[in-house]
């Protein structure tokens, strides 16, 4: 038999992974989360999510979404919420607090510590010297509001003679 990979999904996770105690997904609409929750019954595993989405009910409107955000929420021991309103649309949705552990995202400061500018950086992207930088660090997608912040930043005239460039990472 040929398997076929459905969209979202990860062809071959229920191989790799048939053996592990603990599966690790991220957010309750994603497909792969309802894939580690269907390989999870048949193994006996536990699931564990990290969840940023803060808005409650978000992708509903698709049936195929609120099915497996539902088959995820039930099925789920426990969730990791990396914010307080994180943690608060999960129980808005239905999850038993007693299931949902709010782990804010860490950073360790012994690794990853401010060090002087490197003036060449800019001038490799291009930004001549002086400029006012706007920099956008995130997933290049409509929730982020990358969208108006390029109108925005489209509308701003220059200040005191400094260009304005937006830098997106």
């Amino acid at each position: 038999r040929t398997a076929r990979a459905e969209p979202g999904r990860l062809l071959g996770l229920g191989r790799a992974v048939h053996d592990r105690d603990i599966l690790h997904g991220a957010e309750t609409a994603i497909p792969t989360s309802l894939q580690c929750v269907e390989i999870a019954r048949r193994t006996g595993a536990r699931v564990v999510l990290t969840c940023w989405e803060n808005i409650p009910f978000r992708f509903e409107e698709d049936p195929a979404a609120a099915a497996r955000k539902r088959a995820v929420r039930e099925a789920c021991d426990l969730f990791l919420a990396v914010t307080p309103s994180a943690r608060d649309a999960l129980l808005t949705e239905g999850v038993a607090s007693e299931r949902v552990l709010v782990v804010p995202a860490g950073v360790d400061t012994g690794r990853f510590t401010p060090r002087p500018a490197d003036r060449g950086i800019p001038a490799m992207r291009g930004v001549p010297d002086g400029a006012f930088v706007v920099l956008f660090v995130g997933r290049l997608i409509q929730e982020k509001g990358v969208v108006e912040l390029v109108r925005a930043v489209s509308t701003v005239p220059e200040s005191g003679g400094r260009p304005l460039h937006l830098v997106l990472a």
